[in-house]
């Protein structure tokens, strides 16, 4: 736990900034492209394809856990291509929409612009950790979905006198 904790901590934006700026690492980085587009059959390839996709996915969290407005747009316009390539047929539909409102935010509206540019797109749910932040719409859902959990399930809830009001009144 020492050796991870005494990693995390020197890997400071400086010492990656004079890291990659290393005669070794750049070498070690043109060795690995080069394989990368050397044509190594389809396992090379997918397992290439595999790292860019999971690589996204960690801008994409950290994007969110760390309130980067701008980056979560890259990282989304970036995913488009992916969501027509594995065929997930709702972010698809969505995923383009979404995208274009938002690039249009700042003329649309320029007030929840500015909030989202200054930090207000998540919701920091513990004091104890800066990278736990999680985005509004899943904060609003998990504290839904926590608040009406029964010992019967949704079914029980719904068959109590008021429960749908209690729902409707929560969600509006």
């Amino acid at each position: 736990a020492m050796a991870i904790r005494n990693l995390r901590d020197a890997l400071s934006h400086d010492n990656i900034q004079k890291m990659e700026r290393m005669p070794a690492y750049i070498r070690l980085l043109e060795k690995y492209q080069s394989y990368c587009t050397g044509g190594h059959g389809p396992m090379s390839q997918f397992w290439s394809s595999y790292i860019d996709v999971v690589q996204l996915l960690l801008a994409f969290i950290r994007a969110t856990r760390q309130d980067m407005w701008q980056l979560h747009l890259d990282c989304l316009a970036t995913m488009l291509p992916y969501m027509f390539a594995y065929d997930r047929t709702n972010y698809s539909r969505y995923l383009p929409v979404y995208w274009a409102d938002m690039m249009q935010l700042q003329t649309s509206h320029p007030e929840a612009h500015a909030q989202v540019i200054s930090g207000k797109f998540t919701v920091q749910r513990s004091t104890d950790s800066k990278f736990a932040q999680v985005a509004v719409n899943m904060a609003i859902e998990q504290t839904a979905n926590k608040d009406m959990k029964t010992s019967g399930g949704i079914i029980r809830f719904s068959l109590k006198p008021g429960a749908h009001c209690a729902v409707v009144c929560y969600c509006a």
